[in-house]
């Protein structure tokens, strides 16, 4: 290279080289911190039961999402594990139901009680005539 004009061609290389330094540091400044384990117990894909696996992209915005192994389905993603692995486990229908399910069987409980009750109740009357 020449000291006193450089050319061109050094010029340019000069500058893509600083270009790579700049990039090369950006990124670093950007690479992902390690985030703790998920530690939420994923539910099976709704539609194929198959298992989720986490999907994740590193360049700014930085972001995870879950997609089933089996049939590719995918939930909303989030900027964080945890916020992808709730996401992924919203299932509003099934929670009602499950809730509804829980509702109608604490009810059957009560029930069943009670008739138990009245069979003893009826039990000792028959008894005492």
């Amino acid at each position: 290279m020449s000291m006193t004009n450089p050319t061109f061609e050094e010029s340019f290389l000069a500058n893509m080289a600083e270009i790579g330094r700049n990039m090369a540091a950006e990124m670093e400044a950007t690479e992902p911190q390690p985030e703790p384990a998920v530690d939420v117990e994923l539910k099976p894909c709704p539609f194929c039961e198959s298992n989720p696996r986490m999907e994740s992209w590193y360049s700014p915005p930085r972001g995870y999402w879950f997609s089933c192994d089996g049939c590719s389905v995918e939930a909303d993603s989030a900027i964080d594990k945890a916020g992808a692995a709730e996401a992924w486990n919203h299932r509003p229908i099934e929670d009602a139901q499950t809730k509804r399910i829980a509702e109608l069987e604490a009810r059957i409980s009560h029930l069943e009680e009670r008739l138990e009750r009245a069979n003893w109740e009826r039990h000792k009357e028959m008894r005492r005539s």
